[in-house]
C-alpha cells in the first residue's frame, strides 16, 4: 500500500529553491521556479525516470526510489525569493488544474510541525487530488508566507477551489464529507462520536507534553520527566487502552481501521519515539503499527531529508 494518493504532489517554497513533482507515472515533472535566464518557463525535473517508470509507478519509483521531495540548488536560479514563491504557487495552482488537482495543503516543515503531519495524513488518506506545499516554519519569508494562504497564521491550511480551511478538525470533515468512503472517520455511529471525541481532546488538550516534547522527527532528545508530563503520558496511554479494548478485532488501530483519530495521534507517536518515552506493552504495540502505516513512514523520511534545521530551545 502506496503513502502516497496517485494525485498527490509536492512542492516546497524556500529561500529560493522551490520544486514540484509529479506523483504518478508519465505526468510531468516540473521545477516551480523560473530559470536563470528568467525566461519565466518551468525546468524540467527527473524527466528521465519519469520516461523510463511504467503505467502506474508510485511516486517512489519515479523518484528513483526516494519518497521525498527533491531540492533544487538555489544558485541555480536568479530570481528573487518572494518573486520565486509568488512562481511556485502559481505555476502550481495551473498545473493542478490541468492534471484535475484543485486543492492546495499549505504546511510547515514535516520535521517540526505536528499539526501538518496531521493534515498532510488526512489528505492523503482521502485520495483526493491535492498540492502539497512545504513552507519553512520560522523565517520571515516562511512566515510572510504563511499569513499570505492563512487567515489564522498557521498551518496546515487547505485551498480548495476558493475555499479556504484553516482548522485541522475542520480539514478532517470537509475530507470526511468529499471522500466519505475513504475512511476519514469510522462508520459505526458509536465509534465516529468516540472517535471525534478523542481526536478533540488531541486537538485542545496536552500542552504540558507539546512544551516539553516539541516535535522533531529525526531527532532523539532525553527531557527530564515532571509529574505534568507523565500525566500526559497516562491519559494518551489510557485513551489508545479504552479504545483498543473496544476496537481491537477490527484492526491495529483505535478503532479498527486506520482513521482521523489515529492521524491525531501519529505525532504523538512519533515524539515518544523522538524522546524515549518507555510505554505499557498494548501501548507500544499500537505506536508501532502506526508508525508502519505508509504514508507515515513517507512523512517520516520527508522530514529526514528536508535541509531546515531549528533550534528547540532543550537542553543538551
Amino acid at each position: 500500500m502506496s503513502g502516497f494518493p496517485a494525485a498527490v504532489r509536492f512542492a516546497t517554497i524556500g529561500a529560493g529553491a522551490d520544486c514540484a513533482c509529479a506523483g504518478v507515472s508519465r505526468q510531468k515533472a516540473w521545477a516551480a521556479t523560473a530559470s536563470a535566464s528568467n525566461t519565466g518557463h518551468a525546468v524540467p525535473m527527473n524527466l528521465a525516470a519519469i520516461r523510463r517508470a511504467p503505467e502506474g509507478a508510485s511516486i517512489e519509483a519515479v523518484l528513483n526510489g526516494k519518497s521525498t521531495p527533491v531540492y533544487l540548488e538555489p544558485s541555480k536560479y536568479a530570481e528573487p525569493a518572494a518573486a520565486t514563491q509568488r512562481l511556485a504557487v502559481s505555476r502550481l495552482r495551473r498545473e493542478s488544474r490541468t492534471l484535475g488537482a484543485m486543492s492546495v495543503l499549505y504546511v510547515g516543515n514535516r520535521n517540526y510541525s505536528s499539526w501538518s503531519v496531521r493534515g498532510s495524513l488526512l489528505v492523503r488518506q482521502s485520495g483526493i487530488p491535492c498540492t502539497e506545499v512545504v513552507i519553512p516554519l520560522d523565517t520571515d519569508a516562511g512566515m510572510a508566507k504563511i499569513a499570505a494562504v492563512s487567515p489564522s497564521r498557521r498551518v496546515p491550511v487547505l485551498h480548495v477551489d476558493g475555499l479556504v480551511i484553516w482548522e485541522s478538525l475542520a480539514i478532517a470533515e470537509f475530507l470526511h464529507e468529499r471522500a466519505p468512503d475513504a475512511g476519514i472517520w469510522p462508520v459505526e455511529p458509536t465509534a465516529r462520536a468516540l472517535a471525534r471525541c478523542v481526536s478533540a481532546e488531541m486537538h485542545s488538550g496536552f500542552g504540558t507534553l507539546r512544551a516539553q516534547m516539541p516535535m522533531d522527527v529525526r531527532g532523539r532528545h532525553a527531557v527530564p520527566g515532571t509529574p505534568e508530563l507523565r500525566r500526559d503520558v497516562e491519559r494518551i496511554e489510557q485513551i489508545w487502552r479504552e479504545c483498543r479494548a473496544r476496537h481491537a478485532r477490527a484492526g491495529d488501530y483505535l478503532f479498527g481501521a486506520w482513521c482521523a483519530a489515529d492521524a491525531m495521534f501519529a505525532p504523538v507517536v512519533s515524539r515518544f519515539r523522538t524522546y524515549g518515552v518507555a510505554l505499557s506493552r498494548g501501548a507500544q504495540q499500537y505506536a508501532d503499527a502506526v508508525w508502519k502505516w505508509p504514508a507515515l513512514m513517507a512523512l517520516a523520511a520527508e522530514a529526514a531529508a528536508e535541509p531546515w534545521s531549528l533550534d528547540l530551545g532543550l537542553s543538551p
